[in-house]
């Protein structure tokens, strides 16, 4: 069985059906109301099952007792785990033969948790990578079959390096996979050193505080500002972020903007740094120096710092 939701989860999915494994059914999150007309569709794992004519339940939780015996009564030798969003009832994660396998986008047990690509490119990790183990009740506490590494580079977004992970991560599984059925797979515990959480992202993870160093801002706008969006306040307003870029010069206090014929620019601890692209409330995003032209800057203008 396959148990997972977003499109991150997706490549392991198809990989398992191109390895000829038997997929009994698919668990995915149900459909919800996404994007400004709050149309319901489906998961991006829903849509490939359908693609892929496998069966597929969406149950919003797995504790309610129906639901848990219908999941007993699939035959099945273990569950792939990739991105669920629901927590396995204890007595669940025994049902099965192999019991239930994660893909998890770290290299554990640094990074446990829901969010490891955005706090490792957020804390400047050089190296990241996947990891297959056996779900227990702790928090991505369970032992390891297989770990890759994988390089984080500098230019790195969340979603690029996601994309990246997802489909070296279905080659690992896959592996791993042909192990446990041969009977050569091997899980082994996890270190108790260099345990790191990975907590859930929150819009205020978003905020940037110009009071920090430029290289940490540039790397939270690669992790954050497509998904949920980086923002700093000027004034009362709340303004979007989504590119910025380091100039050489260190001429401004944190925070302190200016603005010329060409371009914005805001002072950090470190280096200034170029405004590329931003939105103001209610409007579409735009170059920051068409964005200071609009918003009649005057000469005291900065953002908010907090210390």
């Amino acid at each position: 069985m396959f148990a997972g939701t977003p499109e991150a989860a997706v490549p392991t999915l198809r990989a398992l059906i191109d390895a000829g494994h038997e997929v009994s059914a698919v668990l995915t999150r149900p459909p919800s109301r996404q994007g400004r007309g709050r149309r319901t569709r489906m998961s991006p794992v829903h849509v490939a099952a359908d693609e892929l004519g496998l069966d597929v339940l969406t149950p919003r939780t797995l504790r309610d007792p129906d639901v848990a015996a219908q999941i007993r009564s699939i035959e099945a030798d273990v569950v792939v785990v990739v991105a669920y969003g629901l927590l396995v009832p204890a007595d669940l994660l025994e049902a099965f033969r192999h019991g239930w396998i994660n893909l998890h986008f770290s290299l554990l047990p640094r990074w446990r948790g829901a969010a490891p690509v955005q706090r490792a490119i957020i804390e400047g990790d050089t190296m990241t990578g996947v990891t297959v183990f056996h779900i227990e009740a702790g928090l991505d506490t369970g032992p390891i079959y297989a770990q890759h590494p994988y390089p984080l580079m500098p230019d790195a977004t969340t979603a690029s390096l996601l994309e990246r992970l997802a489909h070296h991560g279905a080659d690992v599984m896959c592996h791993v996979l042909d192990a446990l059925n041969n009977g050569t797979a091997i899980a082994r515990p996890q270190s108790s050193d260099g345990v790191t959480y990975a907590h859930m992202i929150t819009g205020e993870d978003g905020h940037l505080n110009f009071a920090a160093d430029a290289q940490s801002l540039l790397r939270r706008v690669r992790a954050l500002g497509e998904e949920p969006g980086c923002w700093a306040m000027i004034g009362q307003t709340r303004l979007k972020i989504y590119r910025l870029s380091i100039l050489p010069t260190c001429d401004l206090e944190p925070g302190v903007i200016r603005v010329t014929k060409k371009e914005v620019s805001v002072g950090t601890a470190t280096n200034d740094m170029l405004l590329a692209e931003v939105a103001a409330p209610g409007k579409r995003a735009m170059a920051g120096a068409d964005w200071a032209r609009g918003a009649h800057l005057g000469e005291a203008a900065r953002f908010e710092v907090r210390p």
